[in-house]
């Protein structure tokens, strides 16, 4: 007596974010089982498809591509950055990014620098930026 071996369907690559310059999608629709239906159509942007993958005997899962309709945005530093040196206590609250959005938790302060991240959006790139401490910072007392 033979054993059947069960297969859980899977999604692909092509269950992903899309740009709104992009006009197809981009890999396998499952990366196991099969596609339903047999060929999902390409979302417009600002709407997303979805489609399942249907397991062998197995479960299915369900599958998302969204096409974004948004603009690219690279991060940028604030003018803080093009500065010799601060004498502030950085914060998340400080104003670090001047475009696209500060990277939560990336703030560190470390050999007499600060550094944190500015995110880029909608396939926007990202951007590193510090600035030195140049002098020690005080705490006020209210």
């Amino acid at each position: 007596i033979g054993t059947k071996t069960c297969t859980n369907g899977r999604c692909g690559s092509a269950a992903a974010d899309y740009l709104p310059s992009a006009t197809r999608f981009i890999g396998m629709f499952c990366s196991e089982g099969t596609v339903n239906p047999a060929s999902p159509v390409f979302p417009t942007p600002g709407n997303s498809v979805n489609w399942q993958c249907l397991g062998d005997g197995g479960t299915n899962e369900t599958c998302t591509a969204r096409h974004l309709n948004c603009t690219l945005q690279n991060g940028a530093c604030s003018p803080l950055a093009d500065e010799v040196c601060t004498s502030e206590k950085l914060t998340t609250t400080s104003s670090l990014c001047t475009s696209g959005s500060y990277a939560a938790g990336s703030l560190n302060y470390f050999s007499g620098k600060w550094e944190w991240r500015c995110n880029g959006s909608c396939g926007g790139s990202g951007v590193t930026c510090d600035v030195h401490q140049c002098a020690i910072y005080k705490e006020v007392a209210p």
